[in-house]
């Protein structure tokens, strides 16, 4: 295992966080391809696919509620006086794309022959309650409001105020849940992913510690490993099993799965690939469904359904690929990249520096804390085909 640099301080230059980003968003795209047996590739439980994909399953969403965490502490602490602009820019950037994108996803499952599941949920639960991917939009604004208000309180100033936090929120990620109702606003997704969006805040303000040393570093990496194993080993006489143990290793596994990735994160800011891919990863979130699924049925259709591996990797290609080049140019549109990604038109690096040169006077003014969107959503960093 190479040397890992020492903490490198969180700022909104951090590479490692972008090639972190890029390599969650390949995790997220495979989990979706293979899916269920009625999802996805449509595989059996005793697939080595559906195998390897439990096996990730700890992994995925808290590795990118982290990332969400930690992209948030870049900036100050929200004041209470920045409580509706945060309310705001959250609803713009995450409600708005989730009307938006989650209609169109729901119109393709009901009109689109092939698709996995077809308008069995009627379309305004997709706007309230947990619907394919979009769920993860939900969650995250009531994590966002939770935090904030948290923030906004003074309650996570210090690295034992926000220790005590992650603590409490992954007793309750394993104590709770909500159904039914009860789980308006993918309240439970919220809860499940509270503990590793504060632990991304712990980790940004206070840094990885002796998690960037070899030592602790490996035996981290080694844990992880091993209780991934035995977890997916009692998962898989029954992979929808539940119950507190089984819960409370989840929450084990992910919070010693994101430690050690954020620390060898700066391993990750040396692949330019990675880096670049990191700020399109919010619209691969959103649009990879509908080339991953389109790839899927057009191979099918093509006589080559049977071969996995192929499916398989043109599936994720397309899945990570369309997104970007839907980015690249119907985001350039300004009301159509606000509808879509929720953010501003999309500039490349070139054309901004450009922008910069000319009129240098013109530069934008500082945005008060919490009135911005510093989320994994909302990419701060300014490389590659970021925000402006």
């Amino acid at each position: 295992m190479p040397d890992v640099p020492a903490v490198v301080p969180a700022r909104r230059s951090d590479l490692g966080i972008q090639g972190l980003r890029a390599v969650a968003i390949v995790l997220m795209v495979s989990g979706h391809i293979i899916g269920a047996p009625d999802t996805g590739l449509r595989l059996p439980e005793g697939s080595g696919w559906r195998v390897a994909n439990m096996w990730l399953e700890s992994v995925r969403m808290p590795l990118f509620a982290a990332l969400s965490g930690f992209v948030y502490a870049m900036r100050p602490p929200v004041p209470a006086s920045g409580l509706p602009g945060l309310v705001r820019g959250k609803a713009r950037r995450l409600l708005v794309p989730l009307v938006v994108v989650g209609t169109l996803f729901w119109l393709t499952q009901t009109l689109v022959p092939g698709t996995n599941s077809g308008g069995s949920t009627p379309l305004w639960r997709v706007y309230l309650f947990p619907y394919e991917h979009f769920w993860f939009l939900l969650s995250l604004f009531v994590i966002f409001l939770a935090v904030g208000v948290l923030d906004a309180a003074g309650l996570l100033r210090t690295t034992r105020a926000l220790g005590v936090a992650v603590a409490v929120a992954a007793v309750l990620a394993v104590v709770t849940s909500a159904h039914g109702w009860w789980n308006l606003l993918s309240l439970d997704g919220a809860l499940n992913l509270l503990p590793f969006f504060l632990l991304g805040v712990l980790l940004c303000r206070h840094g990885s510690g002796p998690m960037t040393r070899r030592g602790p570093l490996a035996a981290a990496a080694v844990a992880t490993a091993a209780l991934l194993g035995v977890q997916t080993w009692l998962r898989l006489p029954d992979p929808e099993a539940e119950g507190l143990g089984l819960d409370a290793l989840g929450v084990v596994v992910g919070v010693l799965a994101v430690v050690t990735l954020v620390a060898v994160r700066p391993v990750l800011g040396r692949s330019r690939l990675l880096v670049w891919v990191g700020p399109f990863v919010f619209g691969i979130y959103l649009f990879h469904s509908f080339a991953t699924a389109g790839t899927r049925i057009v191979l099918g259709r093509l006589g080559f359904g049977e071969a996995i591996p192929l499916v398989f990797a043109l599936s994720l290609l397309a899945g990570i690929v369309f997104p970007i080049l839907l980015r690249v140019t119907v985001g350039r549109v300004g009301w159509l990249s606000w509808a879509l990604f929720g953010e501003r038109p999309y500039r490349s690096r070139r054309e901004r520096a450009a922008a910069r040169a000319v009129a240098p006077a013109a530069a934008p003014a500082a945005v008060p804390s919490g009135v911005a969107d510093p989320d994994v959503t909302g990419d701060p960093v300014r490389v590659g085909g970021g925000r402006d």
